[in-house]
């Protein structure tokens, strides 16, 4: 009998485990949609490649005293940098004196609920469109 009981235990421990990951996966996934899980995953790595950009440009502003252009980090060798694109968007850096501005930008017309653009400054904040 307690067997019976140990075994109704685990189903019941399992199904609340599965139920707190869906919680989970709903919560990182694009808005209003049921977005793909490729998808929810490029948007996740297009985050973390934005704050790495971020990350650089106040790298560079602390030890040179301004910001660079993508261009110039890759010259330098800085490491850790992502690549010009991850799965359907493509990343620019504009620098402007005192101010930077990276961008990734979907690459033809994004699902519903799905960013076009993405955008982060000095401040930190990722910002879409």
């Amino acid at each position: 009998m307690s067997r019976v009981f140990g075994f109704i235990a685990v189903l019941i421990v399992a199904a609340a485990g599965m139920y707190i990951y869906m919680q989970q996966v709903k919560s990182v996934s694009p808005k209003g949609t049921g977005a793909a899980p490729q998808m929810t995953i490029d948007l996740m790595g297009v985050r973390s490649d934005l704050l790495q950009f971020a990350r650089d440009e106040q790298q560079h502003l602390a030890t040179d005293g301004h910001y660079v252009s993508l261009a110039d980090m890759r010259a330098n060798g800085d490491t850790g940098l992502p690549n010009d694109s991850r799965g359907p968007y493509v990343y620019a850096v504009e620098v402007s004196g005192n101010s930077f501005t990276a961008t990734a930008t979907y690459q033809g017309t994004p699902p519903q609920g799905v960013p076009r653009v993405l955008t982060i400054g000095p401040e930190n904040t990722i910002s879409s469109e």
